[in-house]
């Protein structure tokens, strides 16, 4: 079976769907396109165009909606990776914040009170 699906896009879209996604595609689309063009009329129209959609998603192995709500997933993944590391170098920024305060504390203190 595996044979019969393209395994790259003919327009250089990634493949974003699984096996199981795309038989599902094609025959709910095969399904769709049939009731509809049994029915006949705008509805039975609209239905056939929307089977072949589905057909056209199970044989491309390509769906715009999955990757359009897959993208905001992976750049806000590295928007978290970011902001963690941006965490760890605020953190190292105030510990070496503190150690100079410590080091001026502990000059201030060596120093005498009447040097100018």
């Amino acid at each position: 079976m595996n044979e019969y699906l393209p395994t790259s896009t003919a327009n250089g879209l990634p493949h974003n769907l699984q096996r199981g996604e795309r038989l599902a595609s094609i025959g709910a689309g095969l399904v769709l396109a049939g009731f509809g063009l049994a029915r006949g009329g705008l509805p039975g129209a609209c239905k056939a165009v929307a089977g072949g959609l589905l057909v056209s998603r199970g044989l491309s192995g390509h769906c715009h909606v999955k990757g359009l709500l897959n993208e905001p997933r992976e750049e806000l993944q590295l928007l978290r990776e970011e902001v963690q590391h941006l965490t760890r170098r605020l953190q190292r920024l105030q510990e070496r914040q503190r150690d100079d305060s410590r080091q001026d504390a502990a000059l201030d203190a060596e120093l005498p009170p009447n040097l100018p």
